[in-house]
């Protein structure tokens, strides 16, 4: 977006994927729908200090593990889900963790590719 004084106000970014170089008939880049592998699409509400729920994207059916860390690199939370193909929303329950920063990674068992990590805050009441 851009304001009355022709100054950037905000952007978005996205990742894309290459398919293939030159020659072809199709575009080289993937569809946001092609993706290939676990992608946290959104957290919130980010701070917290009772429930966050993450939007989670998988290319296709799957049971995917979730591990919460610490900025120690403890593991503080372990979820096990089953994951529909495309966003699912998963909350997790935050309310007796301590304030502080925690990173989440998932690995989805089909995919085989390596996870991706969200940063989320929670804070204590």
């Amino acid at each position: 977006m851009i304001d009355n004084g022709w100054g950037t106000i905000c952007y978005l970014e996205r990742d894309v994927t290459v398919n293939s170089f030159g020659g072809g008939n199709g575009s080289g880049i993937a569809k946001q729908e092609d993706r290939l592998s676990l992608t946290f699409e959104n957290v919130y509400p980010n701070p917290s200090s009772y429930q966050v729920f993450l939007d989670l994207f998988s290319p296709k059916e799957q049971a995917a593990k979730l591990d919460f860390y610490d900025l120690q690199g403890r593991i503080v939370h372990t979820m096990n889900v089953e994951l529909d193909e495309g966003v699912n929303t998963l909350d997790v329950m935050v309310y007796d963790w301590k304030s502080g920063t925690y990173n989440v990674i998932a690995r989805g068992e089909e995919t085989g590719l390596p996870a991706y990590g969200r940063i989320l805050k929670v804070w204590e009441e």
